[in-house]
């Protein structure tokens, strides 16, 4: 079955014109029944995440098993497949990154619901703007928060005293001084936790959702992350990054055109041509 879904893509790829019988009929089985997501098919088509449907199912709204195949060992491997090919980064880790927030947030929530919240910093705020509360904006490789606390916190402590949990929830944590970096066991995905309290969570007045989980936000951060992060421009790498374009002619998960010959963004924002790209 691996050839035929090759035939499909290569011939998808190449344009190749479709034909049908005019009269008649030759019965076939659909391949697509039985089809994999091998790890050659991944390596090939660089496809990380797939569901193979009949086309009437397709229509029918039907999802399907979905198969997967990672094709980076660590988020920084896919953070620099981004970086030199101008293409999104990998479906699988920024997969695990949400799953990461979702849960690792989740569980310092319900620690203390009323004196626990989750202030996103850096880009990560940018995903309010451009993703949404469930995704991550498709060049980002990484999650940065501020998870703050009514009472003090002991930095070192919390983590020794909970590190059974995280480990059972499928993570552990390089301690930095006040900033926990929380990775996968196998680190194939990793995030930034700054620790800190007692803070007056009140102040942090405006509430919103990302990947999800409840967060809050103070009105000068917001103000803040506009002017420095300029979310109007679209850039990798950090604020001297570089505008966002495809170097990789005919890649399927190319990123947007940003710099059009040195005009820069145009009417259009430069922006995906649909929801191909994206998690959910």
């Amino acid at each position: 079955e691996e050839w035929l879904v090759m035939l499909d893509l290569l011939s998808k790829d190449l344009g190749l014109p479709v034909y049908t019988f005019l009269s008649g009929t030759s019965p076939e089985d659909d391949y697509r029944a039985v089809a994999r997501l091998t790890p050659r098919l991944s390596r090939t088509f660089h496809v990380e995440a797939a569901r193979f449907l009949p086309a009437d199912a397709r229509h029918l709204g039907a999802q399907g098993p979905q198969q997967e195949h990672c094709l980076f060992l660590t988020g920084r491997e896919a953070a620099r497949f981004t970086s030199d090919h101008g293409v999104v980064v990998s479906w699988c880790t920024r997969k695990r990154l949400h799953d990461m927030f979702q849960e690792v947030g989740s569980w310092w929530l319900n620690l203390d619901p009323k004196g626990h919240i989750i202030v996103p910093v850096s880009a990560s705020v940018l995903n309010l703007f451009r993703s949404g509360d469930s995704e991550l904006f498709p060049w980002d490789a990484d999650i940065d928060a501020n998870f703050i606390a009514a009472h003090p916190v002991v930095v070192g402590s919390l983590l020794e005293e909970h590190e059974e949990t995280l480990k059972g929830m499928g993570y552990d944590y390089i301690l930095r001084g006040d900033r926990a970096v929380i990775r996968t066991l196998d680190d194939s995905a990793r995030m930034d936790v700054w620790f800190s309290g007692p803070q007056e969570v009140l102040a942090y007045d405006i509430r919103a959702r990302l990947c999800g989980v409840r967060i809050n936000l103070f009105r000068d951060q917001l103000v803040g992350s506009v002017w420095y992060y300029r979310p109007g421009e679209k850039i990798y790498g950090n604020t001297r990054g570089r505008l966002l374009n495809c170097r990789w002619e005919g890649h399927n998960a190319c990123l947007p055109d940003c710099v059009r010959d040195g005009l820069g963004i145009g009417e259009d924002g430069c922006e995906f041509p649909d929801r191909f790209v994206h998690l959910f």
